[in-house]
């Protein structure tokens, strides 16, 4: 099937009685009561068919029976509790929601996919932060010198900056930051950046950085089985049924993109004024892991580059240290060299 609609019933019987007729005896609707009332109302319909889409999708070894899976909705609340659910289990590239309305009613449509999304589907965009965008200047990178600690030349040329920055990229994600394994795939507008020796063959003035996880998709853990709650306020906890579904076999890890948990796509570019390199970060998350990298990155990232942060203020001050006793020594070894 392209897609599954759905009017699920509204009402809990536990919560609600429905009457079918008005106070005048008038009918009010034709519904009857099993077609308006289904245990804990259109929350638990949506349950049960989020609980059996993955079912399915397991028995056809992992080919969804539908593209998508959608309802109607009745209520806001039940849209954001099962929306953010749908969002924690199978990442915000499978699901997608509207409302209808004006009018005498307001209704909300949900929907979700379990085919395998890109990594760089819009509605995995993560939203703009302040630490997407940074500078790094090219005197900044004469003063600090190269990733191997050996000073640059004078004056530095842009093609040696954005090498120099793409080099420190590369540096912070081998030196695996709060744990991760990473990998930098770099790319030139050209694709003719030498990956081995990080020096850049022609004048390109942008670089595409890829950062992704390096650990197979197999071993890492799609489902985060430590929250007691999907929405984080402990106001729905995740139905067992639905937990068993995606444990079932070893598929969760489809709902992925190839890429895997998290994408993160850095752009290099100069300048206007050709004075500074551009770092500038897009980010896209496929599950509340690849959040966590990406806050973690965000972090992280600018001091490692910029050499800003606490290892980098250490470091220098332990090279200042140095050619202070170096200077030191040098002058002790003069005056003895006089007398």
């Amino acid at each position: 099937f392209d897609f599954v609609m759905t009017n699920p019933p509204f009402y809990d019987p536990e919560s609600m009685e429905i009457s079918t007729t008005r106070m005048d005896g008038r009918a009010r609707t034709n519904m009857t009561v099993s077609e308006g009332t289904f245990p804990n109302g259109e929350i638990g319909f949506v349950l049960e068919m989020i609980a059996d889409s993955l079912r399915l999708e397991q028995q056809q070894q992992h080919k969804p029976i539908a593209t998508w899976y959608s309802s109607m909705l009745g209520k806001k609340t039940s849209l954001i509790k099962l929306q953010k659910l749908l969002v924690h289990l199978l990442g915000p590239a499978h699901v997608q929601a509207t409302e209808y309305g004006p009018g005498q009613y307001t209704r909300w449509f949900l929907a979700w996919t379990l085919e395998q999304p890109i990594a760089t589907a819009p509605a995995a965009a993560c939203p703009p932060h302040d630490k997407d965008k940074f500078q790094v200047s090219l005197s900044s990178l004469m003063e600090q010198g190269g990733t191997n600690g050996n000073q640059h030349a004078m004056p530095i040329t842009i093609q040696e900056a954005m090498a120099e920055v793409t080099s420190r990229i590369v540096a912070f994600c081998d030196s695996s930051p709060g744990g991760w394994d990473l990998t930098a795939e770099i790319r030139s507008s050209n694709d003719d950046y030498n990956n081995n020796n990080k020096q850049q063959h022609n004048n390109d003035t942008m670089i595409n950085v890829r950062i992704v996880e390096s650990m197979p998709l197999a071993v890492t853990n799609f489902v985060d089985e430590s929250l007691q709650s999907a929405t984080g306020d402990g106001s729905m906890d995740i139905p067992e049924s639905i937990l068993q579904a995606l444990q079932a076999g070893e598929g969760s890890h489809n709902l992925l993109p190839d890429e895997g948990h998290f994408l993160i796509d850095i752009q290099l570019k100069p300048t206007v004024g050709q004075d500074s390199i551009l770092v500038q970060l897009s980010c896209f998350r496929h599950s509340g892991r690849g959040l966590k990298a990406i806050e973690k990155i965000r972090s992280s990232l600018e001091g490692e580059v910029c050499r800003t942060n606490r290892k980098w203020r250490k470091i220098r001050q332990r090279q200042e240290q140095q050619k202070l006793e170096n200077t030191d020594n040098n002058i002790e070894g003069n005056f003895q060299t006089q007398r």
